[in-house]
């Protein structure tokens, strides 16, 4: 299954990207996220193991996430109950205070989450994440809201 978003956002780039970029936050802001700890870091590289509870079901997974600072951030399963999944966010640059945030999801469900995780309920699912991303960046900001993203 594959899901696709394209926001036009006012923000600068580089404050989405950081905001998406710090796993650790996570469980502040990201809907069903428990908990989310770095458990090994490089510049341009770090592992992350996350809780996750959707319906009733909690899981754990284990990722390697990729980043170019501030253009993009590249999320791979290593562990968890996915027979796949890779995460791709891609940050373009408009003008100072605007960007493009690409968002693509590309993932094969195991038998234990089939049920739960219905193709609707991820895409709602990934809407709902992508604009709490958006409003983290805005309260990091401490402006005003953003317009609603363009999709």
């Amino acid at each position: 299954m594959q899901i696709r978003h394209t926001l036009l956002v006012a923000q600068p780039a580089e404050r989405v990207y950081d905001v998406v970029a710090d796993v650790e936050r996570y469980p502040g802001f990201v809907p069903w996220c428990e908990q989310a700890r770095v458990v090994e870091r490089t510049d341009e590289r770090y592992v992350t193991r996350m809780r996750v509870a959707i319906r009733r079901v909690g899981f754990e997974l284990t990722t390697h996430t990729f980043t170019r600072r501030p253009e993009s951030i590249a999320v791979r399963l290593q562990e968890g109950p996915f027979r796949s999944l890779e995460l791709d966010w891609d940050f373009t640059a408009l003008t100072a205070d605007a960007c493009r945030v690409a968002f693509s999801l590309s993932y094969e469900l195991s038998p234990v989450l089939e049920g739960p995780l219905s193709t609707a309920v991820a895409e709602r699912a990934s809407r709902r994440i992508i604009d709490a991303f958006i409003s983290r960046a805005d309260q990091d900001r401490g402006g005003s809201p953003s317009p609603a993203p363009r999709r």
